[in-house]
């Protein structure tokens, strides 16, 4: 949206916090392509106030025609990254109660695109460890996607240099 159509209230030259109702917009953004819609399917507010009043945003609601779940993996208790942020190497750990069949880990970057696919198969009980190199990653925060069938769990990873 741009400038002209977004705001709700005249510019101010105090704070301006919105007080009645004829001072909200409400706007609706339909996104047909179902390409966008996925595990990593993220929602940005860019906001430049070029010296003036605050930005409110409420009641932000996303829904979509397709089935979209938020189930975590059952047999995972903790998954945690060390040391995080890194410039090297971190550990991706994973604490499990039960073999996790067919599980897929993957390294995601910002725009939701596969950068490698760290690891495929059995992971059994008990506490297994990844390692995560950045080596050849530029800085920037990448997604740790665990898979298990339908199930997922993301992590966030970030990378310095």
């Amino acid at each position: 949206r741009g400038f002209t159509d977004l705001p709700s209230a005249e510019a101010q030259n105090s704070q301006f916090v919105p007080d009645s109702q004829n001072e909200w917009n409400e706007n609706t953004l339909l996104i047909d392509d179902s390409e966008y819609f996925g595990p990593s399917f993220r929602v940005r507010f860019n906001f430049q106030n070029y010296g003036g009043n605050n930005i409110y945003l409420d009641d932000i609601n996303i829904s979509s025609s397709q089935n979209v779940s938020t189930n975590e993996i059952t047999p995972l208790i903790n998954a945690s990254i060390f040391p995080n942020p890194s410039s090297d190497n971190s550990n991706l750990e994973l604490n499990l109660i039960q073999t996790m069949n067919g599980a897929e880990i993957s390294l995601i970057d910002s725009r939701g695109r596969l950068v490698t696919n760290i690891y495929s198969g059995s992971i059994p009980t008990g506490t297994s460890r990844f390692n995560l190199s950045a080596g050849t990653l530029s800085e920037g925060i990448y997604l740790i996607r665990i898979e298990d069938g339908n199930r997922v769990k993301l992590l966030k990873w970030i990378v310095t240099k």
